[in-house]
């Protein structure tokens, strides 16, 4: 079964990383995101090089759920070359670099609506959430740094065009 995979965390036999796996793997069963962000936090602080690819991916999930797809790429660039699943987190990482556009969008500092508004809303669901987080941040920071899905959007009165890929794509 896949949790198996994930269960090989370390290259050194390590009985509280295998726990600290164990309970990573407890939580993606039960579909509790935030614990699988814990786990898998405390997981790189024992073992920063030495995760199978199969976590960091598990991870990049984790953080698509949440919306916060940047992050998700960033886990997936950790899964090395050479390691275990690194095909699958390759061909993951294109579709992120093929359907989202790396972003910093600033709202206007007298804007009273700073809401980002799509075009056209995605389907899926971590590009639906990636931009109702980029729409919040915008308006409790004034100003957002990720991927957003490719696509028009309006920002009070602004229109912008997020291209594909991972090139940076300000707009002011």
């Amino acid at each position: 079964m896949w949790w198996t995979v994930l269960l090989t965390v370390a290259q050194a036999a390590d009985p509280e990383a295998d726990r600290i796996a164990e309970s990573l793997v407890q939580s993606v069963r039960e579909g509790e995101w935030r614990a699988v962000e814990r786990r898998y936090t405390e997981l790189v602080k024992a073992h920063p090089s030495g995760l199978s690819g199969p976590i960091h991916q598990t991870a990049s999930q984790a953080a698509r759920m949440r919306g916060d797809l940047l992050l998700a790429a960033q886990r997936l660039l950790r899964v090395r070359a050479d390691g275990e699943g690194y095909d699958r987190a390759h061909a993951d990482l294109k579709i992120l670099e093929q359907s989202t556009g790396l972003v910093m969008v600033w709202a206007e500092p007298t804007a009273t609506d700073a809401a980002l508004t799509p075009t056209a809303v995605p389907f899926a669901p971590d590009m639906k959430l990636a931009i109702e987080n980029a729409s919040a941040k915008l308006q409790s920071d004034g100003v957002f740094v990720g991927l957003l899905p490719t696509g028009e959007y309006t920002l009070g009165s602004r229109t912008f065009t997020v291209s594909p890929g991972f090139d940076w794509h300000v707009v002011q």
